[in-house]
């Protein structure tokens, strides 16, 4: 009988064993797997914006964002730092250092990846962007975007694009020139300065076609924000579409032949025609 009990003990405690060294193997396996599904996870970085010459202080701000939903943080910042290279660790890090590099590299316009493929490590990376483009260059990049702001014209560009320009504009130069007052009244005059300077700017780009509801938005009290001006512009220029759209219609159709043969008569007679179609005013003929 004690012969069988300890034969019983002696194969609990092996069973005991085994299971505790799957366990031990599995949670080994699952622990080496794991870090290596979440790198795969976030393999790739895609921001909304590419950095390029004028949009560091955006683009950084995203960058950073991303590195750090992802965990990876103390690769641009050096803390904590990294492990000796010694150590079976550093592979580890080295790999997802690597990774964090190729992030920053896939969202810069192209002719400025050359100038900054060789840097060793994520950190020497983001630091050598930010001496690059943020230490003594915000006021010549603030000087760039408002001159760019002052001149962009609508040009060939539908209004929406050209719209879509100036508030990519406005957005870098609010990065880099924030309200800076402190009292109430004096945040609010100072964003309303801001926004008449933003309406002027978008009625100086567009086309000569609207110079007289130019006038009719600065004659508004109190001036409408460039929102509300390019709202108003929009629906003006649907309206005129809309009104030349059923004017040739009407002459296609023969509704307005007697007044198409008129003005065929009178240029003919060698009289100027003058045509309005576009302001919604009626056409006339002029000696």
């Amino acid at each position: 009988m004690e012969d069988e009990r300890s034969s019983s003990d002696w194969r609990s405690t092996q069973t005991d064993q085994t299971e505790t060294s799957l366990a031990d193997q599995l949670t080994r396996v699952l622990q080496n797997l794991q870090p290596q599904q979440s790198l795969q996870s976030h393999h790739t970085v895609t921001l909304s914006t590419k950095l390029n010459q004028y949009n560091y202080s955006l683009w950084a701000r995203l960058m950073r964002m991303a590195i750090g939903s992802r965990g990876q943080l103390r690769h641009i910042t050096g803390v904590p730092a990294p492990p000796e290279k010694s150590t079976l660790d550093y592979t580890k890090w080295e790999q997802t250092d690597l990774l964090v590099c190729s992030w920053m590299l896939d969202n810069m316009e192209a002719e400025l990846i050359t100038d900054y493929a060789e840097y060793p490590t994520a950190k020497d990376l983001w630091d050598g962007l930010a001496t690059t483009y943020s230490q003594g260059r915000e006021g010549v990049q603030l000087f760039d975007l408002t001159v760019r702001a002052n001149t962009m014209k609508q040009g060939t560009d539908t209004l929406e694009v050209y719209y879509s320009k100036l508030q990519r504009l406005w957005r870098e130069i609010e990065v880099r020139q924030p309200n800076p007052m402190i009292c109430a009244d004096d945040i609010t005059m100072f964003n309303k300065l801001r926004s008449d300077q933003k309406l002027y700017q978008f009625l100086a780009g567009i086309g000569e076609e609207f110079d007289s509801d130019k006038r009719d938005l600065l004659k508004t009290e109190p001036l409408p924000t460039s929102e509300a001006a390019y709202a108003t512009i929009r629906r003006e220029r649907d309206r005129r579409k809309a009104m030349t759209g059923n004017l040739s219609s009407a002459v296609t159709s023969g509704v307005g032949a007697g007044l198409l043969s008129s003005l065929v008569a009178a240029s003919e007679g060698g009289k100027s025609v003058t045509e309005k179609v576009s302001t919604g005013q009626s056409y006339s003929t002029k000696p």
